[in-house]
């Protein structure tokens, strides 16, 4: 996920979680002495090669979700997905057995999708705003808490 350096320490973070609006950040600290104190000034830097793999999985998991709605039809919903850093996975829901035929036609209109090596813009937005131009569909796998959208 990235580091966390004050002083000369420096603390690798495995887990970041907000609490009632606070950012945490859960460091590995095996031997327990944590030479951060209040005021103590840190820096924050994001693992950024994991943030990229993390990021193409995410734009994957659109093109791939739009492939499968064009070949099995409009009924396709995200029922979920993982992304990992070497891999990611994505649920679709659909009323019976995709078919080997089917699976190749979803591969082929994704992978034309990213020849086609179009720019991903990323920008965030209020949700009402979010929702006004891009419908519920945006939140295909689970309505996420904030009151901003990632789009």
């Amino acid at each position: 996920m990235g580091t966390i350096t004050a002083g000369y320490a420096v603390y690798r973070v495995v887990d970041v979680q907000v609490y009632d609006g606070v950012i945490v950040h859960i460091v590995d600290n095996p031997d327990g002495d944590l030479e951060i104190s209040k005021g103590d000034i840190v820096t924050g830097k994001v693992d950024e090669r994991r943030r990229m793999a993390l990021a193409r999985h995410h734009t994957a998991t659109h093109i791939v979700n739009d492939a499968a709605r064009k070949v099995l039809g409009k009924h396709i919903w995200q029922a979920g997905a993982q992304k990992f850093e070497d891999h990611s996975r994505l649920d679709l829901s659909h009323y019976k057995h995709i078919s080997p035929e089917e699976i190749r036609q979803i591969e082929l209109l994704a992978n034309r999708t990213v020849m086609e090596n179009k720019r991903v813009i990323t920008e965030w937005m209020p949700r009402t705003e979010a929702e006004q131009e891009y419908g519920f569909g945006l939140y295909q796998g689970g309505v996420p808490p904030e009151k901003k959208s990632g789009l």
